[in-house]
C-alpha cells in the first residue's frame, strides 16, 4: 500500500471490498448473530469473517466510516427524549 497516494489505497480498498463482497454475504447469511454483529459493528465483524482484507485497509475503511459517522452525528438536529421530536426552531406556516 502506498500511504503517500491517497488514490492508490482508494482504488486498492475498493478492489479488495469488491472481492470480498461475495464471501461477507456469505458470512453474513451464516447466522442470525452473524447478521446482527454486522448490523452493530460492521468493520468489527467484516474482521472477525477472515475476508483476507490487508489490515492497513481495513485501518483506513475504519477510519473513513468513523469520520463519516462524526459528520453525520453532528448534522442531526437534538431530540427530545420526553416526545420524541426535534428540539429545533419549528415554526408553523
Amino acid at each position: 500500500m502506498t500511504e503517500n497516494d491517497p488514490q492508490a489505497t482508494d482504488d486498492q480498498l475498493l478492489c479488495a471490498l469488491r472481492k470480498s463482497e461475495d464471501r461477507l454475504h456469505e458470512w453474513i447469511h451464516r447466522s442470525e448473530s452473524n447478521a446482527r454483529w454486522f448490523g452493530r459493528d460492521p468493520i468489527a465483524a467484516m474482521r472477525a469473517a477472515e475476508l483476507g482484507i490487508d489490515p492497513g485497509l481495513m485501518n483506513e475503511l475504519e477510519s473513513i466510516t468513523t469520520t463519516i459517522q462524526g459528520k453525520l452525528r453532528r448534522q442531526q438536529p437534538p431530540i427530545s427524549i420526553a416526545s420524541g421530536v426535534t428540539t429545533g426552531t419549528d415554526s408553523a406556516d
